[in-house]
């Protein structure tokens, strides 16, 4: 089946380039160079090959068939695998610092977040740490949307446009267009399942994790329930 991030998988890194402040927050909490690193949903699979390039004993997991070959050959001292987020408890190493980064659980239906949770606990050491980045769902549903800017890049003629429909507690609507050169290049409509931050950590401290710490964004701006438009935790299994 082709998906849109099949699509996209060309486009990823234009799109949602490498960010080294993203990456120098991640490294903080891996905290010796023979850390083991998980990245879930890793798309192109950047950030887990800058933690290979430096050293780090560094894996990453998609489910889309196009971004891990794309990673695979971008990032050849690193190792992706094909992999379903429910399907994690199958790794066999355990690690120092697992990551998320953009809205990636969200894509899991509310009835499978527990479980989810679980596995990352599993699969984490014993004092490692789990950080996620999300959208906060607080001001979505409280706003009934969020806007997002259009990401453009008139080198490549490319328009990227994201917006959500149908917002309620239960399911969000994502829709993703990307244009170029003013024609469709592909669209696709997504569900998405909020969970506020209050609920999300709620979860984790019944599954294993203590708070360590929460942020709007990697730069470490702080966090306002009613303002941040997205919400980075950061949890130390206990």
């Amino acid at each position: 089946m082709t998906t849109f991030y099949s699509q996209f998988a060309q486009y990823y890194e234009l799109i949602f380039p490498f960010r080294e402040a993203t990456y120098n927050f991640l490294k903080s909490y891996a905290e010796e160079e023979s850390a083991r690193v998980l990245d879930l949903g890793c798309g192109s699979g950047h950030y887990v090959g800058r933690f290979a390039r430096e050293g780090f004993n560094a894996v990453g997991i998609d489910l889309d068939e196009q971004m891990i070959a794309f990673a695979q050959k971008t990032y050849p001292a690193a190792r992706f695998v094909r992999m379903n987020l429910s399907e994690i408890s199958r790794l066999e190493e355990r690690f120092d610092l697992i990551f998320s980064v953009g809205n990636v659980v969200p894509h899991l239906k509310s009835e499978y977040l527990k479980s989810f949770i679980k596995d990352v606990n599993t699969v984490a050491k014993d004092g490692g740490y789990w950080i996620v980045q999300m959208i906060n769902w607080d001001y979505v549903i409280r706003n009934q949307g969020m806007s997002f800017p259009v990401i453009e890049h008139p080198e490549h003629k490319l328009r990227f446009i994201r917006e959500y429909l149908d917002v309620s507690e239960e399911c969000v609507t994502f829709r993703t267009v990307l244009q170029q050169d003013e024609k469709t290049v592909f669209e696709q409509k997504t569900p998405l399942y909020p969970i506020t931050p209050e609920k999300f950590l709620e979860i984790h401290r019944k599954n294993g994790f203590e708070p360590a710490a929460q942020y709007s964004d990697f730069k470490k701006s702080p966090f306002d329930e009613a303002e941040s438009k997205s919400v980075v935790f950061v949890f130390r299994k206990a």
